[in-house]
């Protein structure tokens, strides 16, 4: 470990909740090795497994969040070979402004766009640690702090400080654990928006039929529904999308609502710290390929549209 590091600075912690001391390794940030837990930890990750056994228990959950001496931690306990090991990831105390994250300047101006008042879908997809969470929660609170009305998030577990005012807007942030309590809670925010005023749904990751249900049926009910996918591009990303919804709707309606909804899609990566992203952005073409359930075919328009970003060029959204 880099001797100027503080000790409580590590980025992740694997405890091991049968031996703490000898079977728990650290991670600081920008640091590849895997350390094995400090003795000067030795306090700190003890009481840490004490307070994961305790919300373990009394939310019957393996995945929640943690807040631990001013730190926010994002907890997820797996089943392992020398048995149950927590793993906890520091999460940001405060929400990163949109005019702070290095987007480029003509993604935000999609983003920021009136035209989005009216409803849709945008998905930020990438790997675990891309920032996927960030990039949402920020176009979520811009959003709501120009524009106003009501953002309802559904997060399993909630990771950023968003509850309360926000500009002239305000939000509501729910947190849920595991399907059934998503799908309650979809059903009770859909009934929950002021009538004629703006409303965005911020669902904090698809990963099943029912939140891709949830999505889709949500972008076409007058409100923005932003959320994160896991995957490695995005017409990977969409296609898992359908696929994931074709469990719940026929291929069909998938088509429909997918063409219809859609907005734009980010995919993020992280090298070296550097965020690169890709867009893909609702044009007419975009529209009648998701229609016709071509979404192999959109890697060239993905390609076009990046090329066109790089030159602060904006693609021409299709009229809504």
């Amino acid at each position: 470990m880099n001797s100027k590091k503080h000790i409580m600075d590590f980025s992740d912690i694997h405890l091991n909740l049968g031996n703490v001391r000898e079977k728990s390794i650290v991670y600081y940030e920008d640091d590849a090795e895997s350390i094995r837990l400090p003795q000067s930890l030795s306090k700190v990750a003890n009481s840490m497994k004490g307070i994961i056994e305790q919300k373990r228990t009394a939310l019957n959950s393996d995945a929640f969040r943690l807040k631990y001496l001013e730190r926010l931690y994002r907890v997820t306990i797996i089943n392992t070979v020398d048995g149950d090991m927590a793993q906890c990831r520091a999460q940001p105390m405060q929400l990163i402004h949109l005019d702070k994250i290095n987007l480029p300047r003509m993604i935000k101006t999609v983003a920021m766009h009136s035209r989005l008042i009216s409803g849709g879908l945008i998905l930020v997809v990438g790997k675990v640690g891309s920032g996927k969470t960030t990039t949402c929660a920020a176009i979520a609170h811009a959003r709501t702090s120009e524009f106003g009305g009501l953002l309802l998030t559904i997060e399993d577990p909630a990771e950023l400080p968003l509850n309360g005012p926000m500009g002239i807007g305000h939000c509501i942030q729910m947190e849920v654990q595991g399907k059934d309590e998503f799908e309650d809670a979809g059903r009770k925010a859909l009934r929950c928006f002021p009538a004629g005023k703006p409303g965005s749904l911020f669902i904090s990751e698809i990963r099943d039929p029912v939140t891709a249900s949830l999505a889709l049926r949500a972008s076409l009910d007058g409100n923005l529904v932003i959320a994160t996918m896991h995957g490695d591009s995005i017409t990977g990303a969409l296609k898992r999308l359908s696929s994931y919804a074709s469990k719940a709707m026929s291929e069909a309606e998938v088509k429909e609502m997918l063409s219809s909804g859609f907005r734009m899609c980010l995919h993020q990566s992280r090298e070296d710290d550097k965020l690169d992203v890709k867009a893909l952005i609702d044009t007419d073409i975009v529209g009648s390929t998701l229609r016709a359930g071509a979404i192999s075919q959109l890697e060239s328009e993905v390609q076009r549209q990046n090329t066109l970003l790089q030159k602060n060029e904006l693609p021409i959204p299709r009229k809504l």
